[in-house]
């Protein structure tokens, strides 16, 4: 095992001391420890066989050998990891089952705090069983772990799309069309009418009759 790219620490089982791992340098673990990234940069680790696993920066990953197929153990302790299964070359314990690919090539994400662990299968397909459930994911499935219960299993493909489906950006409303004002026109007035006043006639005295005839 080497490791082909970032910059990691390996901590030997039984001790309490960090040993920088030189970049592309080949080392043998004969039984088991931990190594871990800092906090700005991970590290990815490379077999023989085209195998690998990354940890991503402020990640630790225990390791060890059993001397028997698979060659390693890997247990996540904190942080987030790829790995890719090119050939049987290790499997992954979960604090609920062991996991291991029904196939290769395999590549499955996983995130780790504690016990609680979120696993995502991105190529291939793999088996986890403990003593009572047999779990199988394929690509898109998502294993949920959390303490004391049990492993909530789905299709990971299937929940985002009905998240995005159920958001929906707002459309751009048009600005409300200005109501028009009613105005009002006054009606044409026709102009005042000036009369004037008629005069009254003056009656005349009367006048005498005329004489009769002779």
């Amino acid at each position: 095992m080497r490791l082909c790219e970032g910059e990691a620490q390996w901590q030997p089982a039984g001790t309490d001391d960090w040993e920088a791992i030189a970049l592309d340098e080949e080392f043998v673990l004969e039984a088991g420890g931990r190594v871990t990234t800092g906090a700005t940069e991970g590290a990815r680790f490379c077999l023989g066989d085209g195998s690998s696993f990354e940890l991503s920066p402020a990640s630790t990953l225990e390791l060890r050998n059993p001397g028997v197929l698979p060659r390693l153990e890997l247990t996540p302790i904190e942080g987030h990891f790829l790995f890719e299964i090119r050939q049987l070359s290790y499997e992954l314990t979960l604090p609920v089952c062991p996991v291991d690919p029904l196939g290769v090539p395999t590549r499955f994400d996983l995130e780790a705090h504690g016990e609680t662990m979120r696993l995502e299968v991105l190529e291939g397909s793999i088996n986890c069983s403990s003593e009572t459930e047999m779990y199988v994911l394929f690509p898109c499935w998502v294993m949920e772990i959390q303490p004391q219960e049990e492993p909530k299993v789905y299709d990971g493909c299937a929940a985002r799309a009905t998240a995005t489906a159920r958001y929906s950006p707002p459309s751009p409303t048009r600005p409300p069309r200005p109501t028009p004002t009613p105005t009002f026109t006054p009606s044409p007035t026709r102009p005042p009418v000036r009369v004037t006043p008629t005069a009254t006639p003056t009656p005349l005295p009367p006048t005498s009759p005329p004489p009769p005839p002779p």
